[in-house]
């Protein structure tokens, strides 16, 4: 039994062997040429959830007075900002990722499916980055933790499947349709505006 184990997982390392080594280079450049021309560099991978958490908190908290009886209303707005940052950044990227590439598609031989892959990893890390301004947020409103914080990489784990599996059929969509891009911006747009500036009342 050990021994049947043991060569299954052998040949699943020299089936994907190729495609990860390739998945690892795409990921570090992908992540390395990002902010490459910019200032700040990396630091706009904490910057960008945060400007735009003060801005929805100016409006919605301080204008409209949204959220204002809800405990520890800084971080559950800062967290859905996050989250959603990470779907529109996956799906929006991932939806021109084999067009960006396809040189490299005609020159080289390998899975297709690894270019939309490599966006959401990189996308992946920007969101565990993101996550240390929610864990500052935390800290600094000294917010509980509970047992049920436990279940949040199961949603999150969800959610990542969901944005690959979207971002793959929309980046084939894009190879004949170049109109999906501002089809899909635009309905990101417009997602975007209902979404709750508060959670639901018990």
């Amino acid at each position: 039994m050990t021994r049947d184990v043991n060569e299954l997982l052998a040949c699943i390392y020299i089936r994907y062997r190729y495609p990860l080594i390739l998945l690892r280079a795409m990921v570090i450049t992908d992540f390395k040429l990002r902010y490459q021309a910019s200032l700040l560099g990396y630091l706009w991978t904490l910057l960008r959830p945060l400007a735009v958490f003060t801005i929805l908190y100016i409006v919605f908290a301080r204008f409209l007075r949204l959220g204002a009886g809800i405990p520890y209303y800084p971080v559950y707005l800062l967290f859905g900002i996050v989250v959603w940052g990470f779907f529109v950044e996956a799906t929006t990227q991932g939806l021109s990722a084999l067009v960006a590439r396809a040189d490299l598609l005609r020159k080289i031989s390998f899975p297709r499916y690894v270019v939309v892959v490599s966006i959401g990893a990189s996308v992946l890390i920007s969101f565990a980055l993101n996550t240390l301004d929610i864990a500052f947020f935390m800290a600094l409103l000294h917010v509980p933790v509970r047992l049920d914080v436990l279940w949040l990489p199961l949603l999150f784990v969800d959610l990542v499947a969901l944005s690959i599996s979207l971002a793959f059929f929309l980046s084939a969509l894009f190879v004949r349709f170049r109109d999906v891009n501002y089809v899909w911006e635009v309905s990101m747009q417009a997602a975007f505006s209902p979404s709750p500036a508060e959670p639901p009342q018990p």
